[in-house]
């Protein structure tokens, strides 16, 4: 969550290149655990991805794997976007990150 109602996700998880069509029926829910959805569901009005995801060059799809998705309605307002602040010049700013997702299929498991 980057905004009142917008997400930041992977292009891969609303587009399908295989079949070149966008994944239909998608819902945004935060804090889903399992079958519990504390803070409800979220439908999406428009997901924004850049045009070379839905190249046929597989290297080049791996590197614009992003899309923001503009929510139907602002979430709750229990619910805090992350702060987003440019930081990179400064080699003393060091983060902990939680990375929610897929990590047994990189390197390093």
């Amino acid at each position: 969550m980057i905004g009142p109602r917008h997400v930041l996700t992977a292009a891969h998880c609303v587009y399908d290149v295989n079949t070149r069509q966008p994944i239909s029926g998608l819902t945004f829910t935060p804090g889903r655990d399992q079958t519990l959805a504390p803070y409800g569901e979220y439908d999406y009005e428009f997901a924004f991805f850049p045009e070379e995801f839905k190249s046929s060059d597989m290297n080049v799809v791996r590197r614009h794997d992003y899309a923001v998705l503009i929510l139907d309605r602002e979430l709750d307002p229990k619910i805090r976007p992350i702060p987003f602040k440019n930081t990179c010049n400064s080699p003393q700013n060091k983060f902990s990150l939680n990375i929610a997702g897929y990590p047994s299929d990189k390197v390093d498991g």
